[in-house]
């Protein structure tokens, strides 16, 4: 989860960059971020279903798998408008991967324990994660990274998680 988020913090937080410094215009951005926003909500319904279907660590390899190729969609795509249909893949690498990570500490910790559980979650993605991924993107980019560059270079770091949700 650390991993992932620290690398996928680049596409919450620098995705405006991505865009302006392809050429969009600030409405485009604004439909782009709102897009993510519709992607998730069908994943977020089926998640359960999906997650019954296939089995959690299925389910969470892809969504990985996923935030991959997403990332590195974004760093060969260069026009804006063919950009947003990577948002397309917003609701399998955010919503329904989210959706895994509270139903695998839902089975890893004791049900006593499911809110302290799900708080460590929620503190590992969106807090040291997210600290360290804007940290790690803001550094590359000061340096002269350019966004597409920074995504994919980020694609790496995700592949560096693959092995660990594997075990």
């Amino acid at each position: 989860v650390l991993i992932v988020s620290i690398a996928g913090t680049s596409i919450w937080n620098f995705y405006s960059l991505y865009m302006k410094e392809n050429g969009a215009s600030a409405g485009l951005v604004g439909f782009g971020l709102s897009f993510q926003g519709l992607c998730e909500i069908p994943l977020f319904y089926s998640s359960a279903i999906i997650i019954r279907k296939y089995g959690i660590n299925k389910v969470l390899v892809v969504t990985v798998l996923v935030t991959f190729i997403r990332l590195v969609l974004y760093s060969i795509v260069k026009i804006p408008r063919v950009a947003i249909s990577i948002e397309l893949l917003h609701g399998i690498s955010w919503s329904l991967y989210w959706v895994v990570c509270i139903e695998m500490v839902n089975k890893l910790v004791p049900s006593k324990w499911i809110a302290t559980g799900q708080s460590i979650l929620y503190a590992v993605y969106f807090g040291i994660g997210a600290v360290l991924g804007n940290f790690w993107a803001g550094f590359l980019y000061d340096r002269g990274f350019s966004i597409s560059n920074l995504f994919l270079l980020n694609a790496g770091v995700i592949l560096v998680a693959l092995p660990f949700i594997f075990q």
